[in-house]
């Protein structure tokens, strides 16, 4: 019973968290909810790149791939404004 109601706590909890940072991002900064949905979805390429040359390329080459990866996503999605 307990697990449940500790379940639930924490899926509230997630709910308005979301909710302040879509109102935070929306109302003070202006931006798009989407920017939300596109870094999150990016990170997980990153993610990908990190899992797959953590043990073969150097810390400067991985971190140049990040970088790689961040602009061709902003650029893919019309997220980035050059």
């Amino acid at each position: 019973m307990i697990d449940v109601v500790v379940v639930v706590a924490v899926v509230v909890v997630a709910v308005v968290v979301v909710v302040v940072a879509v109102v935070v991002v929306v109302v003070v900064s202006g931006t798009s909810v989407w920017s939300l949905f596109i870094y999150g979805v990016g990170s997980l390429g990153v993610e990908q790149l990190y899992r797959r040359f953590h043990t073969s390329l150097p810390l400067l080459l991985r971190g140049l791939c990040y970088v790689a990866w961040i602009y061709a996503w902003e650029f893919s999605t019309g997220e980035c404004h050059v």
